[in-house]
């Protein structure tokens, strides 16, 4: 909560500020929403309850979703957490229910295949947002439709991933691929090779503050921090 609150005040006011908000269950995910609407997030994006993972049938998380959005003062976006960390999977159908909500306003989807973000795109109303999770797919993902992005290698290259959406909306893709062709392997290397404590030891050594992860994740070893500083090189990035 005290991060919501510093978030808010460092994000300019011409910027949205997005807080997560999923919970293992219904009543703690409305209860954050809520103390996310508070500290000033104008949207709260939302991943499934997993650890009861078999009983979480469409219709089960479908409720959950419209329960929170009818409680959330804020818009609700849904989380495609990646496949590889024990989550759910929406299926297409699902994610065309939900987006019948008035509050639920668009989807994360960090899956990483262009294919399904084809697929949502077109079985979503044209105001529900389509934002994929994975920088290697960025462009990829603009060209099939989404909307933009959230997206782990932006702590790191925030103004190429930027440029990338701001130069496929201008219609000039040869720029927005060249400047993917320099996201997608650090992505590659580092956020999804490394994971967390890939992440932070590439923003300590680009003059940032990463720290170490907590625990149980360890730090990089040797090994890994020269991955991380061979991926930043090739990038264009370091020193």
């Amino acid at each position: 909560l005290r991060l919501w609150e510093s978030a808010r005040d460092a994000v300019p006011p011409d910027r949205l500020f997005v807080a997560g908000a999923g919970c293992e269950s219904t009543r703690a995910t409305v209860r954050l929403c809520r103390a996310a609407a508070e500290a000033g997030a104008d949207a709260v994006l939302v991943q499934p309850p997993a650890f009861y993972r078999a009983a979480m049938s469409d219709p089960v998380i479908a409720a959950h979703y419209r329960a929170v959005a009818d409680a959330s003062p804020v818009p609700v976006i849904v989380y495609q957490v990646p496949l590889r960390f024990s989550t759910l999977e929406f299926a297409t159908g699902l994610v065309e229910t939900l987006a019948r909500h008035p509050n639920i306003v668009g989807i994360k989807d960090s899956r990483g295949s262009l294919e399904l973000v084809a697929e949502l795109v077109a079985r979503t109303p044209d105001d529900f947002q389509v934002l994929v999770g994975s920088g290697a797919a960025f462009y990829g993902a603009l060209e099939a439709g989404a909307v933009g992005g959230i997206l782990g290698v932006a702590n790191l290259m925030p103004g190429e991933c930027a440029r990338i959406h701001a130069a496929f909306r201008d219609g000039d893709s040869a720029e927005a691929g060249r400047i993917q062709e320099r996201v997608g392997p650090l992505h590659n290397a580092v956020v999804g090779g490394l994971g967390v404590p890939g992440v932070k030891a590439a923003l300590d050594r680009l003059g940032l503050r990463g720290g170490d992860p907590r625990p149980p994740l360890p730090a990089l070893d040797e090994r890994g921090t020269l991955a991380v500083e061979r991926a930043l090189a090739e990038a264009g990035l370091g020193g």
